[in-house]
This record gives structure tokens, sequence and C-alpha cells, in this order.
């Protein structure tokens, strides 16, 4: 995960056709970052920066025109309970340092810059990013701190915007939420809706613009990840959501939010998994 120098992999991000890999290392007294932008099996370019002053693996990971946005939690590993074979997850904790926002230029990749989101921030998700001019508008889902996002309190859909060398913070929508979405036809650009998955159970739709919510429940059990699916009469949210009778493939018209239809699905499929919609290649 990325503790005592291994390097961690997580939250890819897919724009214009190519997938942007980050991986970090820590160091003693820095984080060594290297973002790997590939096209199919071919790695078009591979560029690697150090941040000092700070360790800290990465969180929420976002590419605009002409930026790179890394969410940075600095956390603290109890090296003991690990060794006596406790999970990951339940050996790190949030530390005092709190998170950082590091923003880089994407094809320098030097002078970043560093800004601090405090210690009751914790970004898991990121359903979108733009720019407008030199500064983020970020759609992600935040918490308190790490043990409230474990407890399921404060989880909140929230907009972070950059400006002037700080950040201002807004709520979208009170949680619980996760695993937000938003049309890849729009990655990169204003979006005007954000979807993501709601507790207990289901889907949510929230319009930035006008502050509505809808939501949609295909069957009584957690639902993971919607996937936006385009097509010619509008959009689809596609999903798995998992009953007691057995997982469903769920398909919701991404408008009105209401079910299309419901499949029976075979097969592994994680609570969590993370899923793309690709037309062609």
């Amino acid at each position: 995960m990325g503790m005592g120098g291994e390097t961690f992999c997580a939250h890819p991000v897919q724009r214009n056709g190519c997938l942007f890999a980050l991986t970090s290392s820590i160091r003693r007294d820095r984080v060594a970052y290297r973002v790997s932008e590939v096209r199919g099996s071919r790695t078009l370019r591979s560029r690697a920066f150090d941040v000092e002053g700070f360790t800290a693996v990465h969180g929420g990971f976002a590419v605009t025109e002409d930026l790179y946005a890394i969410f940075a939690p600095s956390l603290s590993l109890d090296t003991l309970k690990y060794a006596c074979g406790g999970a990951m997850a339940d050996c790190v904790s949030q530390d005092t340092k709190g998170t950082r926002l590091v923003v880089i230029d994407r094809f320098s990749c030097t002078s970043p810059q560093v800004l601090n989101l405090g210690s009751d921030v914790f970004v898991t998700h990121i359903a979108n990013a733009y720019q407008s001019g030199k500064e983020i508008v970020i759609d992600a889902v935040a918490s308190g701190s790490l043990a409230s996002l474990r407890a399921g309190r404060n989880v909140r859909l929230v907009r972070f915007e950059t400006k002037t060398g700080d950040v201002s913070t807004r709520v979208l929508h009170e949680g619980p939420v996760e695993f937000p979405a938003t049309n890849m036809d729009v990655i990169g650009h204003t979006n005007r809706f954000v979807y993501a998955c709601a507790s207990p159970w289901g889907w949510i739709k929230h319009d930035v613009e006008t502050g509505r919510t809808l939501t949609v429940s295909c069957c009584n059990g957690p639902h993971t990840e919607p996937v936006i699916v385009p097509t010619e009469e509008g959009c689809w949210l596609v999903g798995v959501a998992f009953h007691r009778s057995g997982k469903k493939l769920c398909v919701v018209d991404a408008q009105t939010m209401r079910t299309r239809c419901v499949y029976d699905a075979r097969g592994v499929n994680a609570l969590g998994l993370h899923g793309t919609w690709v037309s062609s290649l």
C-alpha cells in the first residue's frame, strides 16, 4: 500500500481514449510519483516527479487539460499489527498531518503546488475534474476522516475548487454515498450531473446546477459503482446489485432514473468493482 518505500497504484483515470495510471512510493522525507499514459497496449509517455516535505500515499487522482491533481492523505501504519497478520485496511490510520492536494503541470512535471486540506478531510473517489483557467474544480466523495469513512459517517459528495493558492469546499449532496461517476464524454470538462452509490442501497443522480437529487433502487441490496453508457437516446446507468436471490445486472435510464431492465448476473462480481465503458478503441 505504499508504506516503507513500497509502490502503491490505484484509481486509474480514463481521458480522451487514454488510461492514466499513477503510482507513488514513500521515501524518508518525500513522495516519488510516476504517471503513465497508456493507449491500448502501448505506453505513450511516463513522467516522474517528487514532492518533498511530507510522506503520504495517494487517494483520488484526476487529470485535466494541463494539470494532474492528487489527493494525498497522510497515513500511519501499525507495523506490529500488520506483521501479525492484520489486514492492511485495519492497520492504517490517518495522522494529524491531514490531507494535501498536489497540483502539477502535466507536461513539465515541475514545481508542484501543495495545498493543505487539513486533518478533517479524507477523499476516496473522484467523479470528475476540469480546469477553469489555471484553477481546478473537482467533484469527489469525501468524509471527515478515515475513521468516519469506516463508520459511514459524514460521507458526502463534495466540490473542491482551487483559488489563489487555497481550496474551497462545497457540499453537493449529504451522504452516505460512494463510487461517484459521470458521463465519460464529459470527463475533463464541465459536468452537470454526478451519479453515485447510495446507502443503504441504490443509485443517485445529483444535478450540480439545481441541487436536485433523484434516487433509484433496482433491488433490495447493495449496488456497485454505476457505469454510464452513452446511447443515441441519451445515457444508461449499468451496474451490479446484490440481492438475496443472487447478483443482478441492472440497467437504468440516466435521464429519468427509472429501471429499464434487471438480469440475473452470473460469475464473480466484487462489491466496489470499478468499471468504464469504451465504445471503441
